[in-house]
């Protein structure tokens, strides 16, 4: 009798995120997961405590593919220019994930490291760490519900062509960051 395939998180985030990419996020189940793996469902228990948990792992893991592509030490246009056009391209990859990360909050485990990163960023504005980073969050959300207009009907493609997408995208980010600019001043 050969023995069950062994998993780990990192296979249960794997075969969550191919799940996704393949039948969008109303395919997502504990049952689905344990079938991509072909182990019992119960056995995922032994990693994720349910439906909640496995949406906080592939919101974080999706987080972290953001964050990872980010640079420090650009200025704040630059820092969240890049912040949202990482959000688009790691949902562009995974494009079952707008769902998840519409309605999942980032873990502060993963979250935390970034907050120096974007007072960094905010250095040179007369701003407020706080507001700083309600801003980048703001930009955030503003970058993944363009990227859930756009994919969010995952599997199927997106209604629009790409140049669609793209143009709405460049004017909703730098019109944001036009505000922003018009709103704080530059510290000389």
């Amino acid at each position: 009798m050969p023995r069950p395939p062994r998993i780990d998180r990192a296979s249960l985030l794997a075969a969550s995120l191919e799940l996704l990419d393949a039948e969008g996020a109303g395919g997502l189940s504990m049952r689905a997961v344990a079938d991509r793996l072909q182990v019992k469902p119960a056995s995922l228990y032994n990693h994720v405590t349910g439906k909640e948990e496995l949406n906080q792992l592939i919101a974080d893991a999706v987080w972290l593919r953001v964050v990872d592509g980010l640079t420090a030490g650009t200025g704040w246009r630059p820092f969240l220019s890049a912040l949202a056009r990482q959000i688009r391209e790691t949902l562009r990859a995974h494009p079952g994930a707008a769902q998840i990360l519409a309605v999942t909050n980032v873990s502060a485990a993963t979250y935390e490291p970034l907050i120096p990163v974007v007072a960094d960023a905010f250095s040179t504005l007369d701003i407020a760490a706080e507001d700083a980073l309600f801003i980048a969050s703001s930009l955030s959300v503003l970058a993944i519900g363009l990227a859930l207009a756009e994919f969010g009907d995952a599997p199927n493609p997106p209604v629009a062509p790409r140049e669609y997408y793209d143009h709405w995208f460049e004017l909703a980010v730098e019109t944001f960051l036009d505000g922003i600019a018009a709103r704080f001043p530059q510290e000389n």
